[in-house]
């Protein structure tokens, strides 16, 4: 059957006309020994080679498309025609996955370390994915052995030596020490010198050894023994860690030589290799090991050359990290049997990521000559340290030159299963030529890019059905991480490639900052010039005479600003460093809502809002945000006896109508939170409102402790640490009080539109604040 559509007057329609035409076919006669099925009757049959045009129209059949009615319909029409009247066909075309990564998270590799977990992983799977299959194999035979060859790379005493310059002496001894670290394979063994860098940024060899031991402990070692050497007196990382608090280069090196001493037996007798043979998949932590080790040795040092390039262009456009490309990984389904290619590789990050974590076929291509010669410089350095680590990886191939002419590319196209390109900086023309050459791919096949070459809202109809992107289905998803907070970030761009900054989210610090009052604490003590009482000056004499003038740093959290330069970041993109205090000085008042009121200058800081609401709330009600359920831990200190009296989340409230921000729910007045008592139970607010976001209110309760302790107690012994800790589960779980475990569950699920369980409305009717006239 053929569809037609009959040429129509100007400002006509005309419905198709279906014509049938009935042809004789041929039935041929069965063989007389016909083959067995999947099997050739004779010989083997070269498999059919694919037409890698299959998918292109010639200039004839587009012309001919637009014009004469009479000519059979092209593929692409015929699937446009039975998009339109319902036809169903079975798809295989290619995906097209979509990331989104905010431009924050485009950045080198970094150059500190993510330690390994301390907790020790309880099965073979990774804790990121067993997409790599079961049947994948880890260990590689040809390191343990007994004749292997001595293996080849850049070892840390190396790293250290080359760039002496940057380096002293550990804890300024006159001399410096050196010491081997044990790895898991029969020639495993690398040398480091005991320094310290010049610069936070630069490679710390002590670091490495700690982080190497933790991580080989963690993932090789057999269960009864991690546990031993990952926690208490026996760990490893620990003693490591107090042996430099005590600046002990003789205890230092005596705890490395004990790990290796318990590792050697372990190889010997075989146990690492029946430990890996266990495991078909490598949890991140392990994998970002290794690929950090590789990077500092390779691209670091180097890293400033990279930077001759203009970031932003088609040719420069940044490396990916770990955690996300992981991810991408993960939502692609690649494993160790499909093929990789990375156009645009850059230093080879992604491409030796993709050989070690899923072992598959990894292909990268890279114009630019210096990313060229650091991948180069990767790739030898990570075939050497796999086998240092006992390893078997994926085949990596690099190539060089132009991603949209290179002779090899379009055969390999044929063969990917999936092809990333980070295309958020191309331009228009190269995102075309790259669509076309993606017509090459197999049926199946997925494409990861970081911005979409489906135009958002595209639909086929009849006026595009010569579109090369009707070929595609495509997917989008959203990713940011935190992980890289604290490295220094120029219009959302690293300043420094490959210089990355981890573990600055310290929760240490976090929590210090989130409760940081330092900067009102010395606002109030008064100048020299003070014409205060003398009363007041005599007693802060002695406190003013034997300190120093509060410095900046002494009154902020210091973070580096992730938007400075960042043009779509208007209000604080001229800043290269945020300050930051405890959030209830964000002084939520109705002339100023959203904007924090404290701006640092040479002088001390004074607050002049009328108000500072602690729960921090006013992120989550934004516009663009669809937070549904948000539960709320009020600790604020309202009363005399520091406790809450609905006071903070009022003015939320009132804050909220001022600036039209209509997902906030009713909040009553103070008076009537004190005369129901709601400041001594749950509350939920928002229960009969639609558009608003359900809020679940746990004010502190003095149930099993005083918990309204001044901000001014600075000391806690253990027995008023555990009180106040015991006493703060006591208000999650409201005291025992039996049912309020599923009514919450029932807070949770209101929002959701679906039917709720039964006894979910006796919940509302205790726990729901309804206002006046209302009701549930």
């Amino acid at each position: 059957m053929n569809w037609n559509k009959t040429p129509t007057p100007s400002g006509t329609a005309n419905k198709p006309i279906i014509r049938k035409t009935t042809v004789q076919v041929p039935v041929a006669k069965p063989a007389a020994n016909p083959a067995p099925p999947h099997a050739p009757a004779s010989g083997a049959i070269p498999a059919r080679r694919r037409d890698p045009n299959r998918f292109q129209l010639s200039q004839t059949s587009r012309s001919k498309s637009k014009g004469a009615a009479t000519n059979r319909p092209n593929a692409f029409s015929r699937r446009a025609l039975d998009s339109v009247r319902g036809v169903k066909r079975k798809s295989a075309t290619p995906d097209v996955n979509q990331f989104s990564d905010e431009d924050g998270d485009s950045s080198e590799v970094g150059t500190t370390d993510s330690e390994a977990s301390r907790k020790r992983p309880k099965s073979s799977i990774s804790s990121v994915d067993s997409h790599s299959g079961s049947r994948r194999k880890l260990v590689s035979d040809d390191a343990f052995r007994e004749d292997s060859e001595p293996l080849s790379f850049i070892h840390g005493a190396d790293a250290t030596s080359a760039y002496a310059a940057k380096f002293k002496n550990a804890f300024d001894y006159d001399d410096y020490s050196s010491v081997e670290l044990l790895y898991p394979s029969r020639n495993g063994k690398e040398r480091f010198d005991l320094k310290w860098p010049k610069t936070k940024d630069d490679y710390n060899p002590m670091m490495d050894v700690m982080n190497t031991v933790e991580s080989l402990v963690t993932f090789y070692f057999p269960e009864e023994l991690s546990g031993e050497y990952l926690h208490g007196n026996k760990a490893f990382r620990g003693r490591l860690n107090r042996a430099m608090q005590r600046e002990s280069i003789p205890e230092w090196i005596e705890i490395v030589e004990e790990f290796n001493s318990v590792l050697a037996p372990l190889i010997q007798d075989g146990t690492i290799q029946r430990e890996l043979r266990q495991r078909h998949s490598l949890a991140l932590k392990w994998i970002e090991r290794i690929l950090m080790q590789i990077c500092e040795r390779t691209v670091s040092p180097k890293a400033e050359k990279l930077n001759a390039y203009k970031v932003g262009s088609s040719n420069v456009y940044g490396e990916l990290l770990p955690r996300l490309v992981t991810d991408i990984f993960r939502k692609v389904q690649l494993n160790h049997e499909q093929i990789f290619i990375d156009l645009g590789s850059g230093v080879g990050n992604v491409v030796l990521q993709a050989a070690l974590e899923i072992g598959c076929e990894s292909w990268g291509i890279e114009q630019l000559p210096t990313p060229c010669e650091l991948a180069e410089m990767q790739v030898q350095e990570f075939r050497a340290r796999t086998q240092l680590w006992g390893l078997s990886t994926g085949a990596v191939n690099l190539l060089a030159g132009d991603m949209t002419t290179h002779p090899s590319i379009p055969a390999l196209l044929q063969r990917a299963d999936v092809v990333l390109v980070n295309n958020q900086a191309f331009q228009p023309d190269l995102n075309d030529k790259l669509l076309n050459m993606f017509l090459d791919l197999k049926p199946g096949a997925r494409v990861v890019s970081l911005k979409p070459f489906v135009p958002v809202g595209h639909k086929m109809a009849m006026r595009n059905v010569d579109s090369v992107v009707n070929q595609f289905v495509q997917q989008s998803f959203e990713y940011f991480s935190e992980m890289y907070m604290g490295t220094n970030i120029t219009n959302g761009r690293p300043t420094v490639a490959g210089k990355c900054t981890t573990h600055y989210d310290n929760l240490g610090y976090v929590l210090g900052t989130s409760s940081d009052v330092f900067f009102a604490a010395c606002s109030v003590i008064p100048p020299a010039n003070s014409t205060s009482s003398a009363d007041l000056g005599n007693v802060l004499e002695g406190l003013v005479s034997k300190t120093h003038e509060p410095l900046f740093t002494d009154l902020f959290g210091i973070y580096v600003n992730p938007f400075y330069k960042y043009q779509r970041s208007s209000q604080v993109q001229h800043n290269p460093l945020l300050t930051l205090v405890d959030g209830g000085a964000a002084g939520q008042s109705p002339s100023t809502p959203s904007h924090p009121p404290y701006h640092h200058t040479s002088s001390l800081i004074t607050n002049t809002e009328p108000h500072r609401p602690d729960n921090p709330i006013w992120p989550f009600i934004q516009p663009a945000r669809s937070v549904d359920v948000l539960i709320i831990n009020d600790n604020s200190a309202d009363t005399p006896d520091n406790f809450p009296n609905g006071t903070e989340i009022q003015q939320t409230y009132l804050n909220a109508q001022a600036a039209g921000l209509h997902k906030m729910p009713f909040i009553p007045a103070v008076s009537t939170f004190v005369s129901r008592g709601l400041n001594k139970r749950a509350t939920f607010f928002g229960c009969n409102e639609t558009g608003t976001t359900f809020m679940v209110w746990l004010p502190n309760v003095a149930y099993t402790y005083p918990s309204g302790q001044s901000t001014a107690k600075l000391e806690y012994t253990v027995a008023e640490t555990d009180a106040m800790i015991a006493n703060g589960n006591a208000i999650a779980t409201q005291n025992g009080t039996v049912g309020w475990p599923f009514c919450l569950a029932c807070a949770v699920k209101n929002r959701d539109g679906g039917k709720l369980p039964a006894g979910c409305h006796e919940c509302f009717e205790k726990y729901c604040y309804y206002r006046s006239g209302t009701s549930g």
